[in-house]
């Protein structure tokens, strides 16, 4: 009989470890993209619209990315992907902040491209390193674990992790310490521009505490991003110096935000920040100012969006007999400060966090100083107001916001058929309409036209050199109602004009086109 021939002991556990290391690295080839793939769509569907079709195309990349890896003659070599892979992940970097001056289409096509790159690279590795027949089962079974992974991180732990939306730039960091044939750190220069990029990102700190930073500090914090952005480009073959130059950037770009600082609470429907700036309590959601209350002696003039000079302060200043007022959005509750004797208030609100923190006055006190008795229903904005009598409020104001989006549903023929049904005869119906990405006064303005509903639209543009943001704030509304007289007091010496439609197909349950939407925002460039 021949000898059997028994593998040494530690050949064996060599071996089991080689096979422990390689399953991790297709975990990790496997997660990061799915956590991209989640990061992106949750960054689309935030700051433009909650659209199933902002929705689709960051899911169709991802799953294009295997269909191209895993092809016996691909399209696209995923070493291409990687080496374009810094330069996309910087340009992503850039593009989350408003210091950029990136516009929305070339952001949105960023952060696509940036996504199908990471997801050719990762998934291309995973393609390569396939094992031996017998051990396929293995390597799918590993793979899918990765993908579900990086989705439930994103779901379930990084709210519980993160008071921000810091999973999408981590994560892009984190993909480029995946990527092949590079140095752990690289030379001494490499090390070098990767030390000056963190110092860039502790200057950005204190930009607005510098006087000669802060007197231009979109400039400045538009030099410290390019810097950045030149030492990820220069360090792209050393995978620590890159993912340090990426998070520098991410950090620099976090900082310029008005949300930088103060207190931070993540929530299911996005992150809500308080903050102090120039002498105000801000709110924001996102990247979306939601009122602001001056901290000094001016602490019950409503400011911002709300203020008496804006088209929405116009309307309630005007109003001083008793009635019912009825607000879709709370915000920081600054409408309540234009209450008179007499009034009732209802507020409705689906983030019961914004609800907590407007109702306490240890953060703002409009709601219980100015409307303490007000009625606040907890819920989605059109499902609740449903409940409400037809004919009950005599103001109805919407400026329901996640971010700079509108839910969709909220801005459709039905709901606006809906908010009409529950303003008096002689009532207004007021819509906030300002957004940075999508037309939302035409949209209005179709469906106004089809309802037979009268209209009045105010541009409302500070000019330069005028009031601070936080003061008094540009916006776009449209005035609604059921008849010409009910809208006569807003005259054009305030600033309003004719609604007039342009034609277009209207919003509906339906039916709606975010993407025209998008395009009449950058063909009109209103505010």
């Amino acid at each position: 009989p021949f000898p059997v021939v028994r593998a040494a002991p530690d050949a064996v556990e060599d071996e089991k470890a080689a096979r422990w290391r390689q399953r991790l690295w297709w975990l990790a080839l496997a997660f990061v993209p799915s956590s991209l793939l989640v990061g992106v769509t949750t960054h689309i569907a935030t700051d433009v619209a909650s659209a199933p079709f902002l929705w689709a195309p960051p899911l169709m990349l991802y799953i294009a990315s295997f269909i191209v890896v895993f092809a016996r003659r691909p399209l696209i070599r995923w070493r291409h992907a990687v080496l374009v892979a810094p330069l996309l992940v910087g340009l992503a970097l850039f593009s989350l902040t408003k210091a950029s001056g990136i516009p929305t289409v070339p952001s949105f096509a960023v952060h696509l491209a940036v996504l199908f790159a990471a997801a050719v690279a990762c998934h291309g590795q995973l393609a390569e390193s396939r094992p031996a027949t017998v051990r396929l089962t293995e390597f799918y079974l590993v793979m899918s674990l990765g993908g579900v992974l990086g989705g439930a991180f994103n779901a379930l732990l990084a709210p519980l992790i993160f008071t921000t939306v810091a999973e999408y730039p981590l994560m892009l960091a984190a993909f480029l310490l995946l990527l092949p044939q590079r140095d752990w750190m690289g030379p001494i220069w490499v090390q070098v521009l990767a030390v000056v990029a963190a110092g860039l990102a502790v200057i950005s700190m204190y930009v607005y505490r510098v006087p000669a930073l802060a007197a231009d500090g979109q400039t400045s914090f538009f030099v410290l991003l390019v810097l950045a952005f030149a030492g990820l480009y220069l360090v792209r073959r050393s995978r620590i110096g890159s993912a340090a130059a990426a998070v520098a950037l991410w950090m620099i770009g976090f900082n310029s935000l008005p949300t930088a600082g103060g207190y931070s609470e993540r929530g299911f429907f996005g992150v809500v920040h308080v903050r102090e700036q120039a002498g105000y309590l801000t709110m924001v959601h996102g990247t979306t100012l939601h009122g602001a209350q001056h901290l000094g002696e001016d602490a019950y003039r409503p400011g911002t969006y709300y203020a008496p000079g804006t088209p929405m302060g116009q309307v309630f200043a005007a109003f001083t007999q008793p009635g019912e007022i009825g607000v879709i959005g709370l915000g920081a509750g600054s409408v309540a400060c234009y209450a008179w004797p007499g009034q009732a208030y209802t507020f409705f609100e689906i983030d019961p966090v914004v609800v907590r923190l407007a109702g306490d006055p240890a953060w703002f006190s409009y709601l219980s100083e100015c409307t303490p008795e007000a009625r606040i229903v907890l819920g989605d904005g059109r499902l609740t107001l449903a409940a409400e009598p037809e004919g009950k409020f005599d103001i109805l104001l919407v400026d329901a916001f996640s971010s700079d989006s509108i839910p969709v549903h909220l801005m459709t023929r039905e709901a606006v058929a809906l908010y009409l049904s529950r303003i008096r005869e002689d009532g207004v119906l007021l819509l906030h309409v300002s957004s940075r990405y999508l037309a939302l006064e035409t949209v209005t303005a179709r469906i106004a036209d089809e309802l037979g509903a009268p209209g009045q639209r105010q541009f409302h543009v500070l000019p330069s050199g005028g009031a601070s943001a936080l003061r008094e704030q540009s916006s776009v509304v449209v005035a609604l109602a059921h008849n010409e007289a009910a809208l006569s007091e807003l005259t054009e010496e305030m600033g309003w004009t004719e609604l007039q439609s342009d034609g277009g197909r209207a919003w509906t349950d339906d039916y709606s086109n975010v993407a025209g939407a998008v395009w009449d925002r950058l063909v009109l460039k209103a505010p």
